[in-house]
């Protein structure tokens, strides 16, 4: 009986740091991307300009105004893309994330350590004290999400008796999560230049 106090707050304890940098792992790859999908607006930009500039299209066929609208566009996703980027702090975030995990895993350092055959009075004793010290390092931390929580269990599915389906499930939302937007926001613009090179042409 004594160890099992023990053994289920060593559980939560790395389950909720598990979660906490794979939360950490989430919102880094969010703010590198991130930044990627500026940088290659940017660019989209500037080619976008330099059809004119060469003449590399023919302004009888294609109206300098599409070209403007176009340009306009881009212009616009950059500047929504890095007001999202600011609100959001991915990195920042990350951050925490990443110092919260590291707070959690000294606890369950200590856990893991605590000394064998103890009584029962020490074993509450302990697991009250390391519960507050548990409590008291999450209320200063945002908590992760859900998918972050189900990709760490996809890690891990004979702990967590999580079924190959449902891992492959967890991990795909993860990483739509991540990428579907910037995707996105990438991939447009790129349709947008084959419409005027080549089907307004026609």
């Amino acid at each position: 009986m004594n160890t099992i106090y023990i053994q289920i707050l060593s559980n939560n304890l790395w389950t909720t740091k598990g979660s906490r940098f794979t939360a950490h792992s989430r919102l880094m790859a969010k703010h590198r991307i991130s930044n990627i999908t500026v940088g290659i607006l940017s660019c989209y930009l500037i080619i976008l300009g330099l059809l004119s500039v060469y003449n590399l299209i023919d302004t009888k066929q294609i109206d300098s105004n599409l070209l403007a609208f176009g340009s306009t566009s881009i212009s616009v996703l950059v500047l929504f893309f890095s007001q999202i980027e600011s609100a959001n702090d991915y990195k920042i975030r990350a951050l925490q994330h990443h110092a919260c995990s590291l707070k959690i895993d000294k606890l369950y350092r200590t856990i893991k350590n605590f000394k064998s055959n103890p009584t029962e009075e020490e074993v509450l004793i302990f697991c009250k004290k390391m519960n507050g010290k548990y409590h008291k390092i999450l209320k200063n931390f945002d908590n992760h999400k859900t998918i972050d929580y189900n990709k760490f269990k996809s890690s891990y599915r004979s702990d967590f008796k999580v079924s190959k389906s449902n891992a492959i499930v967890y991990k795909i939302i993860y990483y739509i999560d991540i990428y579907w937007l910037y995707s996105l926001l990438i991939i447009t613009p790129l349709i947008g230049f084959f419409w005027i090179l080549f089907l307004v042409k026609k």
